[in-house]
Order: structure tokens, then C-alpha cells, then sequence
């Protein structure tokens, strides 16, 4: 009796020492294909005793969906391997092609068509039902569109924008849908808001992934979206929150607030764990290398207005991202000991772009997805046990084990990131560095519809395809709007990085106006330069023409060529040099069928036809004012140089061809 009775408090004391957990996840744009591989991976360690012990899943923006749908994998009953998760379904598919937005209707950049497929899934996932030992408080980060003002005493007003939605989701077996009910704060002396959950099990999954589209709608990419809810004052007691007393508002991106909601995790998990034997992971899409042991607070130097207005901004959007995590961390002194981070030790693909290049490129986000359950396995070494055969020779070929049988894109990317690593931090973007190396090392942009030998046009093509984007939503602007942004789009893209246009059009005046048609030539010189292939047609002696004094005038049709030195280029000012070759088809004699007057062919090069050559040197400004100098050093339908060269100066515009279409 006396062991039975030791053994069971044994037994009693192992599960009271079960530690309790939490995990708390960042956005990050497409940064999220590395959170999710980082949370996968550490959900494959031992998923039954993550599923009984998993107590707070909190996210803003990428991490929200993530937050919510690691639930549904970990907690649900289908094979959950990872391109079968939905946290791989979810980022790996799902690029710029997919979810640019082609409806003229949808005023932002991109959509989410292409994922009601995958949120078909997830109600069939919650149809299906979640283990019952699976009890957790979801959370999400939201971001009022219109911040709520409220006069707190005469004269005092409070400004409220950010907010913060609390679910619990309990499973009650499988073929039963999940039990949802709001989390109640026990702080009356405050603003608190709820979902209108519980009217019937079919519509609470609906509720959240309403949640989650909210979370991460980030401004100018997505549409504010819709959420109901109820808000409750200081004060105010909760009774119940449904159709007849909710309010609907627009919301966007949770991040901007609570991009780290670690102290939210941390206050829940501490009431739900009496024992304090608890963690709380904190998964940071934009954690820095670990590599980068100190923060050097640079000294920046008198750079004027322009630029100190530009850090504040920069300085004042990196603050509120984190202003959550900091007064956490400050406020809570036991926070610290419970707090377990993802080491990032390899650079991601994604980061360029502010986060947004992950999208471009479909074997970016496995490339980082990859790298996000490496560094997973560096939170609890030993612990994480897969078969993942692809995962593990990515994984081999990282850290230069024996070699397997991986795809070039992936070896390309490994080894990207070895290299990243290893190369110290220098003033190059780091756009061009992550570009120069995938050109140098023929990377196939697979989604720009790049093959091996055209990587080195993987810049030109990649600014066109966002050129192109762009283009698309200002058309959709308000009318007013639209004439503002239409000239700006490609020109602000080049401060970002200069790459010629793909194709433009021109349109110069002087005696002799023309319009034109250039498009550039794939070559391996690409990278200092570029050469170009263009067409015009000049109308010659057009001031004799509308004066009526001699009226000589003529139509020139030309073909020719120009080079463009890339690595002179900025995104204010480019240089060009041409030479093109043409026939003058002249008034005066008839186009040819008739002898040409040899005194007024002194006079004007209109007068006769014949082949023409033309030497040009132009400059543009912002690819918009271009102006022109045109040589003609030979006398027409002769080889012999005129004496009395004609020279113009022309003056115009050009505009991107993704402009016109």
C-alpha cells in the first residue's frame, strides 16, 4: 500500500512538473516562411506533450497566422509532415504571382484569393476537431485603421489604436468541433474588446480567420479589413458579446504595435501556471544574426533635413514595433528567466526589399523555411527528430557535410547564406549583394521566368515585374491620386536600386521631333552596362513646315543601337550613347522618283531622300526629361562627311513601357 501510495505521488509530482509553455510570434512579411519553419520544426519534437502543454499562442501579423495555424497542426488529427502542414501550405505556394491583385475594385497591391483554398482546408481541419487535451489561448495583434478617441476628462483625451484579441480554443476529440469562448481579463479599469463567439461552432473558425486576415494586413499591401467585435470601457463588466452589441471597424496590421506581444504570453501564462515551471518561446521573424553579438550605437552625421526627418521616421516605426516587447521586459523583472529565442544564425533570402522579396521567388521562402528549422534545432539541441530527408540535406549541405542530392537553387541558396555570414558587413545594399551573388552563380529565376544562362537579368526583371505592380495599383487609385504616382513608381524603385528599363518609349521635340522605342539587349555585360536595340520615326523640317517659308520636310524611319553605362547610372540621372542608321523619305523629291534640288539640299537635310546616319548623346532625369544631341556627320545617301554637319538639341520625355500597357 505504502509504495502504491509513493509511486503516485511520484507520478503526481512528474505532471505537476511538466513544464508549461507559451509561444509568442513576430511578423515579418515573408519573413514569416522562416517563423513558420522555425515553430514547425518545434512542434515535431514531441507533439503530444506540446499539445497537452502548449497553453498561450500569441502573433501579430505573419505570426498571427502562423500562431493560428501551428494550433490546427499540432493539435488536429491529420499527418501533419511539412509540405502536408498548413504552415507550409500557407508560404511555400503562395508568392507575388498568386497574390498580386487584379481586381480594379481592390485598391492595395496584393490579395488573398489564392488562400481560400487553404482556408477551405482549415474549416474542414476544424470540422474535423482538435484532441481534447488541447486547451489554449489563442491571441492576435490588431491595428485600428481610424484610432478611437475618447475625452477622458475635459480636456484630456485618449487616443486608442492598437488592440488585442484573446480567444480560448479547447478541444473536445475528433469529429467535434472545438470549443471557443473570449478570454476575460480580470483588469475592469481598462479598454478591452471581444469576439462575437459561440453562435454556432461552424462560424467561430470564421471569426478567427477574419482575425488573422486583420492581423496581417499590412498598409498598402492589403486592404484594411473588417473585423465585428464588442469594446468594452473602464469599467464596464462583461456579460456577452454578439450581434446585438458589437461594432464593426477596419483594422490593419497587428505588428506595428505589438510586433513582440512576449509580455501579453507572459502575464496569461504566469496566472495559468501556478508552479512557475513554464517558457515562453518568443519566435522573431527579424531577429538579428547571432553572429552579431554587439549593437553599435552609430553617430550620425549632420546629413540635413531630408535625411534626419527620414531616421525619425525609420527610427520611430523600429520603436512602436517593439514598444510592447520593451516595457515588457522593463516592467516585468521575471520575464527575462523565462524567455527562450530562435538564434538566427544564417542570413535569410528574404530580408531584402524590407522583407518583401521572399515573395518574388517560391525557392526563397523553402530556402528560408529551411533555415528557420535549422535554427530550431539550435533552440533545444537533440530534442527535434525528423525524417525530413530534403530538410536534412539542405541541412548537410549548410553546414558542408556529405553531399546529397539537392536542387542547384537550394546549393545556391545554401551556400548564399553561408556566405552572407561569413562576409563582414560593408555599406553595399543588401539587395545587390544578395543579386550579385545569385546572378554570379547562375541562380534560375524560376518565377521571373528567368532561365540559368539570363540570371544576370534577375534585376532588370525583377524591378519590371514590380514596376509593373505598381503601375497597376496606382491605376486603381482615386483620380486625383493617379496623376500623382503615375510618373513616380519606376523612378522611386530606382533608389532602391538603379536598373534600366526593360523597354521605353520617347517622345522629343526640336526642328526635327521624333518618338521612339528603345528595348534592352540580355547580355553578360549587364552588370556595368547595357546595350539597347531602337526604333523611331523622325518627322524632319518640321519648323519649315508649319512656317511655310521653304516648306521642306520629310519622315525618317530609324533603327539603331545604344549603350547605357549601368555603373555611372543613378536613379537621378542616366547617360546614353547611340548610333542609328535610316532612310529619309523627303517631300521635296517625291520620295526619290524625282531629282533632288541640290541647293536646297545645303539647306536642309529634308530636301532629299536617302540613307541617313545619326550619332546620339542624351541624358535623362528620374527616366522621365530626356534631353537629346544628334549628330548627322554625313551628307545623305553618301559616305562622304558634310562639310556643314547638322546639329540638334532635342528635348522631350520617356516613359517606362509597362506605363503604356
Amino acid at each position: 500500500m505504502k509504495c502504491l501510495i509513493l509511486l503516485a505521488l511520484i507520478f503526481s509530482f512528474s505532471i505537476r512538473a511538466e513544464e508549461k509553455l507559451a509561444f509568442t510570434l513576430s511578423g515579418g512579411v515573408s519573413l514569416g516562411s522562416y517563423e513558420a519553419g522555425v515553430f514547425y520544426q518545434l512542434l515535431q519534437k514531441d507533439k503530444a506533450s506540446l499539445t497537452r502543454n502548449t497553453k498561450v499562442v500569441f502573433g501579430a501579423s505573419a505570426g498571427s497566422i502562423n500562431g493560428l495555424f501551428g494550433i490546427l497542426d499540432m493539435c488536429g488529427f491529420r499527418d501533419t509532415d511539412r509540405e502536408k502542414s498548413l504552415l507550409w501550405k500557407m508560404w511555400i505556394p503562395i508568392g507575388l504571382d498568386q497574390l498580386e491583385s487584379k481586381d480594379e475594385k481592390v485598391f492595395s497591391l496584393l490579395e488573398r484569393k489564392a488562400i481560400k483554398p487553404l482556408f477551405a482546408e482549415t474549416r474542414e481541419r476544424w470540422r474535423e476537431g482538435l484532441r481534447e487535451e488541447c486547451d489554449i489561448i489563442f491571441g492576435a495583434a490588431v491595428t485600428r485603421r481610424t484610432p478611437l478617441v475618447e475625452e477622458f476628462k475635459p480636456g484630456l483625451e485618449i487616443v486608442r489604436q492598437p488592440e488585442f484579441f484573446m480567444v480560448r480554443i479547447k478541444g473536445r476529440g475528433k469529429g467535434q468541433y472545438p470549443f471557443v469562448e473570449n478570454y476575460q481579463t480580470e483588469g475592469l479599469q481598462q479598454f478591452r474588446t471581444y469576439l462575437p463567439l459561440g453562435a454556432s461552432p461552424q462560424s467561430d473558425i470564421n471569426i478567427l480567420l477574419d482575425l488573422i486576415q486583420a492581423s496581417s494586413a499590412f498598409p498598402g499591401a492589403f486592404t484594411p479589413y473588417p473585423v465585428e467585435f464588442c469594446l468594452l470601457r473602464p469599467g464596464e463588466v462583461f456579460k456577452k458579446c454578439d450581434s446585438s452589441n458589437t461594432q464593426t471597424e477596419l483594422f490593419i496590421d497587428g505588428g506595428i504595435y505589438h510586433n513582440g506581444p512576449v509580455g501579453y504570453a507572459y502575464e496569461v501564462l504566469d496566472k495559468l501556471t501556478p508552479g512557475k515551471e513554464y517558457t515562453v518561446y518568443y519566435l522573431n521573424a527579424s531577429a538579428p544574426l547571432v553572429s552579431k553579438k554587439n549593437v553599435e550605437q552609430v553617430k550620425r552625421k549632420d546629413e540635413g533635413v531630408i535625411q534626419d526627418f527620414y531616421h525619425l521616421l525609420v527610427d520611430f516605426t523600429v520603436q512602436a514595433r517593439k514598444f510592447e516587447l520593451s516595457k515588457s521586459l522593463e516592467a516585468k523583472p521575471g520575464l527575462g528567466k523565462h524567455i527562450k529565442t530562435n538564434p538566427k544564425n544564417y542570413p535569410l533570402v528574404s530580408e531584402p526589399l524590407y522583407a518583401f522579396l521572399g515573395f518574388v521567388e517560391e525557392d526563397f521562402r523553402i530556402s528560408d523555411f529551411y533555415l528557420g528549422m535549422n535554427d530550431a534545432d539550435s533552440i533545444n539541441p537533440g530534442k527535434v527528430d525528423t525524417e525530413d530527408q530534403a530538410f536534412q540535406c539542405f541541412k548537410r549541405h549548410l553546414h558542408k557535410e556529405q553531399e546529397c542530392k539537392l536542387s542547384s537553387n537550394l546549393k545556391i541558396l545554401s551556400d548564399l547564406a553561408v556566405y552572407r555570414k561569413n562576409t563582414p558587413i560593408t555599406d553595399k545594399p543588401d539587395f545587390d549583394v544578395v543579386f550579385d551573388y545569385l546572378e554570379n552563380h547562375d541562380f534560375e529565376f524560376k518565377d521571373l521566368g528567368l532561365d540559368k544562362d539570363q540570371s544576370h537579368y534577375g534585376k532588370v526583371y525583377l524591378k519590371e515585374r514590380l514596376n509593373k505592380m505598381l503601375n497597376t495599383l496606382v491605376r486603381k487609385q482615386p483620380e486625383a491620386q493617379h496623376q500623382k504616382l503615375t510618373f513616380i513608381t519606376r523612378p522611386a524603385l530606382n533608389f532602391l536600386r538603379y536598373t534600366p528599363p526593360k523597354d521605353y518609349w520617347s517622345a522629343l521635340y526640336a526642328s526635327s521631333p521624333e518618338v521612339g522605342y528603345s528595348r534592352v539587349i540580355p547580355t553578360d555585360s549587364f552588370r556595368t552596362a547595357s546595350y539597347r536595340h531602337t526604333y523611331h520615326l523622325m518627322f524632319n523640317g518640321m519648323s519649315s513646315f508649319f512656317n511655310r517659308a521653304q516648306d521642306i520636310w520629310a519622315v525618317t524611319p530609324l533603327v539603331g543601337i545604344e549603350y547605357e553605362p549601368v555603373n555611372l547610372n543613378t536613379a537621378v540621372i542616366q547617360w546614353h550613347i547611340g548610333s542609328r542608321l535610316g532612310y529619309i523619305l523627303a517631300d521635296r523629291d517625291n520620295l526619290g522618283t524625282k531629282p533632288c534640288d541640290a541647293d536646297l539640299a545645303e539647306v536642309s537635310s529634308a530636301a532629299c531622300s536617302g540613307v541617313t546616319v545619326q550619332l546620339t548623346a542624351a541624358v535623362s532625369f528620374f527616366e522621365l526629361v530626356r534631353l537629346q544631341v544628334l549628330y548627322v556627320p554625313l551628307v545623305v545617301d553618301q559616305l562622304a562627311f558634310n562639310p556643314s554637319p547638322e546639329l540638334m538639341l532635342q528635348i522631350g520625355f520617356q516613359f517606362d513601357g509597362s506605363m503604356l500597357k
